[in-house]
């Protein structure tokens, strides 16, 4: 079972990074900086993006040529001390900018933080019409974990305390990137991959800038990485410590999909892979470990929503979820499948009743794909499109989040930073990290293949996989995407460096050979997918962006 998990997995995993890496070669994709929301497909340089990506491999090789820099690796990958002291440094830094940005932007959340925030306030104030057939809870009852848990320590630190939030988030950027690491070091990786992979982290700032973001995005994936972990210390360790690993295990995934339920995908893989774990391995009591952290989060997300009708004396009977995946067949205004209104729309149409709505939902879906089925070449371009406006936005909507209320005059740094002029700099900056990433990804497929570890190192892949594949389906976004992004840090890392050890020796032929051949076969894959031009709608927006839209004024947007 091992080998047939390893095989689909990296067939997966390597076709949707040659798809997206592909398209980040020559496209950029920019969200309007208002409330509009609109995704632009602009063209970029194939060359400036291949340079880096060379300029990347070159580093790793003076690295990996210099005595000096050899020496220091060495002493750290056999140094714990010294390691755990870099690590904190980093992680110092990746909180400190954190807290940094908050405390300089103070920004009062819009839309669904708001909403979130508000029903927290209106709980304590016990007004619940928020929670009445048509109000926002009532309609969005996934909400309710997230709100109690804030409902909880509003009575600690108040509510609407937006800034309170602000900061745990930004203490979370850096529990997201020290967790990270822990879990590749517990898949056998050297500590200075490590280290690199949090270095990453500050590089890579747009997660940095979700500290701003009063919403479950980072917790969640706080939490869900640190379930990840426990899980790994739970399949070395026995005894009580091997029960305690498994209940943090469990209380942190429990914890990251009440606070955003789309992390259920975490859970998800979680539980695959302690079942592979458990084939490989041949110990029955993780299999039982696998049913027990899918009975208890899914029999937890329950509850939440129990609580706040017994508090409200309302039924939160909420909208269909399948309207989302509707939505995400349909075209609209910002980009295909991205939020269009469907959900809420065909909530109230149906009379606020989810099984209507699912039936409109349902009827939507089965003409989206008729029509997809019909369409080949309407349905290549939706699909392109929607693709790229979620992996190939290298801002992953970091900067659109932001343009909200601010509750001080900010500095005039800050106000370049986040404006127009700043955001395509950081754009040419971090577009250029998409891609070394990508491509660092499918080193990483290539060259550990056939290492004794690596079905189990697959773990972040297989819920990347699951990430793509949930929304090519689901509302698109590139808000959502962010949190896969950064599982594929620690690939990227050890791929550079494995291609390295790799050049210039005997396994070097063999090792071009694989890449020689899988390349072809993705290339002829892809060339038959987009011959004739079609890939032209990448760059549909190139010349309104590099004119008309940078020439205007920053919009006042509230």
């Amino acid at each position: 079972m091992t080998k047939i998990y390893k095989l689909i997995i990296t067939i997966f995993f390597w076709s949707i990074l040659f798809l997206v890496g592909w398209y980040s070669l020559f496209c950029t994709c920019y969200v309007t900086m208002d409330e509009n929301e609109i995704t632009l497909f602009v063209s970029d340089s194939i060359a400036a993006n291949v340079l880096c990506i060379i300029i990347t491999i070159g580093l790793f090789c003076i690295a990996n040529k210099s005595s000096s820099l050899k020496k220091l690796f060495d002493t750290i990958n056999h140094n714990d001390a010294l390691f755990t002291g870099i690590r904190r440094s980093l992680l110092l830094i990746i909180a400190a900018l954190g807290l940094f940005f908050v405390i300089s932007t103070r920004y009062v959340p819009r839309a669904d933080q708001y909403y979130v925030q508000e029903a927290v306030y209106a709980l304590r104030m016990h007004d619940y019409s928020m929670f009445a057939k048509g109000g926002y809870m009532a309609t969005y009852p996934d909400q309710t974990g997230q709100v109690l848990i804030c409902y909880l320590f509003s009575f600690i630190v108040g509510t609407r305390n937006y800034l309170c939030y602000q900061l745990v988030n930004a203490a979370g950027v850096a529990l997201i990137y020290w967790a990270l690491s822990e879990i590749w070091g517990e898949l056998g990786f050297s500590h200075s991959e490590q280290l690199l992979c949090v270095l990453t982290g500050i590089l890579f700032f747009p997660l940095i800038m979700y500290s701003s973001f009063v919403y479950g995005n980072i917790l969640g994936l706080a939490f869900s990485l640190l379930a990840i972990h426990q899980e790994l210390l739970c399949f070395k360790s026995s005894g009580k410590r091997r029960i305690l690993n498994a209940s943090l295990s469990i209380l942190a995934i429990i914890a990251a999909v009440l606070f955003k339920k789309n992390y259920l995908i975490f859970l998800i893989g979680i539980a695959i892979a302690a079942v592979v774990e458990a084939c490989r391995a041949r110990k029955a009591w993780i299999l039982g470990y696998s049913v027990l952290i899918l009975v208890m989060t899914v029999s937890a997300i329950s509850v939440p929503k129990k609580i706040a009708e017994n508090m409200t004396g309302e039924q939160l009977e909420g909208s269909s979820s399948l309207a989302w995946i509707a939505m995400g067949l349909q075209d609209g205004p910002r980009a295909p499948g991205w939020y269009n209104g469907f959900n809420k729309t065909s909530y109230e149409e149906s009379g606020f009743d989810s099984r209507k709505q699912a039936e409109f939902a349902k009827e939507s879906i089965r003409e989206s794909l008729d029509y997809f089925a019909g369409h080949r070449e309407e349905a290549i371009q939706f699909f392109t499109l929607k693709t790229a406006s979620q992996w190939v936005n290298p801002t992953f909507q970091s900067f659109w989040i932001q343009h909200n209320h601010s509750l001080i005059e900010q500095s005039d740094w800050i106000k370049d930073f986040l404006g127009k002029d700043g955001e395509h700099l950081s754009v040419i900056f971090l577009k250029r990290i998409l891609c070394i990433v990508y491509f660092g990804s499918l080193l990483f497929c290539l060259l550990h293949f056939k290492d004794a570890g690596y079905a189990s190192s697959l773990i972040l892949a297989l819920i990347f996989v699951g990430g793509f594949v949930f929304h090519l389906a689901w509302e698109a976004k590139a808000q959502y995407t962010i949190s896969y992004f950064v599982l594929l840090f620690p690939y990227a890392v050890s791929g550079y460096k494995s291609l390295t050890r790799v050049i210039g020796t005997r396994s070097s032929t063999i090792m071009g050979k694989r890449v020689l051949i899988v390349l072809i076969g993705l290339c002829i894959l892809i060339a038959s997918l987009y011959a004739g031009g079609r890939a032209d709608i990448l760059a549909r927006d190139s010349q309104y962006y590099n004119g008309e839209y940078l020439e205007e004024l920053a919009p006042d947007i509230m």
